[in-house]
């Protein structure tokens, strides 16, 4: 695990770097990407965080007009429902695990 989100990571994601603050996502603008495995992990993460978010207006029954692209709140009925989950529960970071075949020992 790292600091927090490249900037390359949330614009392949589609999310921008202050939006990504405000919804608690951690941005590092300092990482660069040095592998395009992990930028493919990583938006992965980030698009499957933002299809379970659920955004919550702050004045009952007045939403908010979202922006193309980012996300719209929600409805009463449905904000009342809703129960708050940690965010390592929401984005795991799953590493594989890498196992080497038991070499025999020689004399060599």
């Amino acid at each position: 695990a790292g600091k927090g989100f490249s900037l390359q990571e949330l614009a392949a994601a589609k999310i921008s770097r202050r939006f990504a603050q405000t919804i608690g996502i951690a941005v590092d603008h300092r990482r660069s990407n040095k592998s395009t495995d992990s930028i493919t992990r990583n938006v992965a993460r980030l698009k499957a965080y933002r299809e379970r978010l659920v955004l919550i207006s702050r004045k009952q029954g007045q939403a908010k007009k979202a922006r193309q692209g980012t996300i719209a709140d929600s409805v009463d009925a449905v904000a009342a429902s809703q129960t708050q989950v940690g965010i390592n529960s929401v984005l795991p970071v799953a590493q594989p695990v890498k196992r080497e075949k038991g070499v025999k020992v020689t004399k060599e």
